[in-house]
């Protein structure tokens, strides 16, 4: 039965408090200071020693290891397991050193208590062997001895749980960060939004513009596609055949000129039948010559207007009686159809306009080819088209036209139009698409047509072409073919 009255383990300097553990293995027959007995049964050294030096001979140990475990908020115990070797002829000597950590614990939402742990955390090891003959005559001489002491070094450790005060003050500051990475986050997308938006209405309606600024920064060529742009060339041998094709763009103003006189002129003939609908009390009888007066005026006008329908078609017809102006006009509107599908194209355009600089950014874009006067109209017409507003009555007029252009039985059949297996079955996005579509049109309804035309390029191209060539051929163009053909920009 152990004499020991006091488990304490413990190291304290201050008051010179010290303790160890000594634990001797001895054999049976050895002599020491300590060990001053030998027993009646004891076995030979030989076999002492062969026991000793086996292979599975050893001394081992559970020391255990406790630490706070902030998640259950208890002390937690583990164990660990040291083994120590001996041979016959060496004293082993093995010393482990305790390391104790003090921990401070604080918990309570509101009020907050303090407990304090003492716990041994890790052991330090360190092995020394001596002669055992000699350390026997020396008067200390176990095959093993372990000494198990406390560390100088003491952990200390300082836990303290979140008051709600705390909580809410990091639950209120991640708040405040998330508002502000949201705000960042909005800022940048609407950015990138306008940008988006910016690139899709100048390629779509200023073409012009967008068209300078690709060929002033040589864009086209660094995106790697093969467009070029020829030069309409005309014959100088003919003088008068030249003069009727450079006269193409003023012959299209003169339709759009025209165009506007009848708006006048029909603008004259409302105002005046205001003037004598205010006046019709007094001068009920002249209202019969008013409208007389209108009516050949109008017939004038109309007249005049027919007669000059014919030029947009003459312009057509002499433009491209050279098949190789024809072509060169059909290949810069193919450039441009490219151009504005095209993403290589659209990225680096975004990239040229959108780049970022801290000063002079006026002179960059008068670099570029586009002035700050140009660009905040664009800007303008951008949020034009994000405005919820504008969007809303532009669908809301579409529906009032679209209403007014159609009888009731067209809009009722106009919900069950959609697309077939036959669209299913194209390929769109192979070289031949024009020719599989060529091949397959006969299967395709009028929608089906109209929602390929859409979405491919180069069939685009051949109706574009088709829209010319009947321009050229027609003797008798529609008022739409020709606000189509004065609206087409000089440029191309």
């Amino acid at each position: 039965m152990s004499q020991i009255s006091n488990y304490t383990f413990l190291q304290e300097q201050t008051n010179n408090i010290y303790s160890q553990i000594f634990v001797n293995i001895y054999g049976c027959l050895d002599l020491d200071d300590l060990k001053t007995t030998i027993p009646d049964n004891c076995a030979s050294q030989s076999e002492i020693d062969e026991v000793i030096n086996g292979i599975q001979a050893g001394f081992s140990m559970f020391l255990k290891a406790q630490q706070y475990n902030i998640t259950s908020k208890q002390i937690q115990t583990s164990y660990r397991f040291v083994e120590i070797f001996g041979l016959s002829n060496q004293f082993i000597l093995s010393q482990l050193k305790t390391k104790i950590q003090n921990t401070e614990v604080k918990q309570g939402l509101l009020f907050q208590e303090q407990q304090t742990y003492f716990t041994p955390v890790s052991y330090d090891q360190t092995i020394q062997s001596f002669d055992r003959q000699l350390s026997l005559k020396s008067g200390l001489g176990p095959y093993i001895q372990i000494s198990i002491s406390m560390d100088e070094a003491v952990q200390f450790t300082q836990i303290q749980y979140p008051t709600i005060t705390q909580i809410l003050a990091l639950v209120n500051s991640i708040g405040f960060i998330a508002i502000i990475c949201r705000v960042i986050a909005r800022f940048i997308s609407q950015n990138v939004i306008k940008e988006d938006f910016f690139i899709l209405i100048m390629r779509n309606l200023f073409q012009d513009k967008c068209q300078q600024v690709l060929q002033d920064n040589n864009l086209i060529n660094k995106c790697e596609i093969l467009l070029q742009i020829q030069k309409m060339e005309e014959p100088i041998a003919d003088k008068s055949e030249q003069n009727n094709i450079t006269n193409f763009a003023d012959r299209l103003d003169s339709v759009n000129s025209l165009q506007n006189q009848q708006n006048l002129t029909n603008k004259f003939k409302f105002d005046k039948l205001d003037i004598i609908s205010q006046n019709e009390s007094h001068k009920a009888s002249m209202i019969n010559s008013k409208i007389t007066l209108k009516i050949k005026e109008n017939s004038i006008i109309q007249n005049s207007l027919n007669k000059q329908q014919e030029i947009p078609k003459n312009a057509f017809k002499t433009k491209f009686q050279n098949q190789k102006t024809k072509k060169s006009f059909i290949d810069v509107i193919s450039q441009k159809l490219k151009v504005k599908e095209n993403n290589s194209v659209k990225k680096a355009l975004q990239k040229t306009i959108f780049k970022f600089r801290c000063c002079k950014n006026k002179e960059y874009l008068l670099q570029k080819g586009i002035d700050q006067k140009q660009m905040i109209k664009i800007q303008k017409e951008v949020l034009k088209n994000l405005n919820i507003n504008e969007l809303f009555k532009d669908i809301i007029f579409l529906k009032k036209a679209i209403s007014m252009l159609l009888s009731l039985d067209q809009i009722a059949a106009i919900h069950i139009i959609g697309l077939t297996d036959n669209y299913m079955n194209l390929d769109l996005e192979s070289t031949t698409s024009n020719i599989n579509f060529d091949q397959q049109k006969e299967n395709l309804n009028y929608f089906e047509k109209y929602y390929v035309m859409q979405q491919c390029c180069k069939i685009q191209i051949d109706y574009i072409q088709k829209f010319l060539t009947k321009c050229e051929e027609n003797e008798d163009l529609s008022i739409i073919d020709q606000r189509i053909i004065s609206s087409i920009s000089n440029n191309i």
